[in-house]
C-alpha cells in the first residue's frame, strides 16, 4: 500500500512540475501559449553581450583600418573574423551583409567608415527581427 501512495505522490508532483513549466513557457511567449512558440522561428541567436563584444572587436578592427597601409589589409580581415564568429554563434544568413562589409573595407577612403561595427549591428538587428517572425513568413523568404 505504501508503494502505491509513493507512486501517486510522484505522479502528482510531476503533474504540478509540468503545469508550472507550461505556465513559464506561456509567460515567455507573451501569454500566447505553446501554439505561438511553435509557429515562431525560435530564440534569437545573439544577445546584448554578443552585441557589445562584437562592437568592441569591430571597433578595434575599424580603428586599425584607419592606419594607411595596414588598414586596407586588416579591414577585410576584421569583417571575415566577425563573419566566422557570427556563423559559429548560429547567425547563418550573412551573405550580402558580409560581402558589403568586405567591399566597403576595400575602397580606400570609404574604409574609414566603421563597417565592422555596422556589420555587427545590422546582423544583430536582423537576427532579432527574424526571431520574431512566424515560420511561414520565413519560409516565404527562401
Amino acid at each position: 500500500m505504501e508503494v502505491q501512495e509513493q507512486e501517486y505522490e510522484y505522479q502528482y508532483q510531476r503533474a504540478i512540475r509540468d503545469y508550472r513549466e507550461k505556465e513559464e513557457k506561456s509567460k515567455m511567449t507573451g501569454g500566447h501559449g505553446a501554439l505561438y512558440s511553435t509557429l515562431t522561428s525560435g530564440a534569437s541567436k545573439m544577445d546584448w553581450v554578443d552585441l557589445v563584444l562584437g562592437i568592441l572587436v569591430g571597433g578595434v578592427f575599424d580603428l586599425l583600418s584607419l592606419i594607411p597601409k595596414v588598414g586596407s589589409v586588416l579591414g577585410p580581415i576584421g569583417v571575415a573574423v566577425l563573419t566566422v564568429w557570427l556563423w559559429f554563434k548560429g547567425v547563418r544568413k550573412l551573405g550580402n551583409k558580409a560581402v558589403a562589409g568586405l567591399i566597403l573595407e576595400l575602397i580606400p577612403i570609404i574604409n574609414w567608415l566603421p563597417a565592422c561595427i555596422g556589420f555587427v549591428v545590422r546582423a544583430y538587428a536582423t537576427d532579432k527581427a527574424e526571431s520574431k517572425l512566424p515560420v511561414k513568413a520565413l519560409q516565404l523568404n527562401k
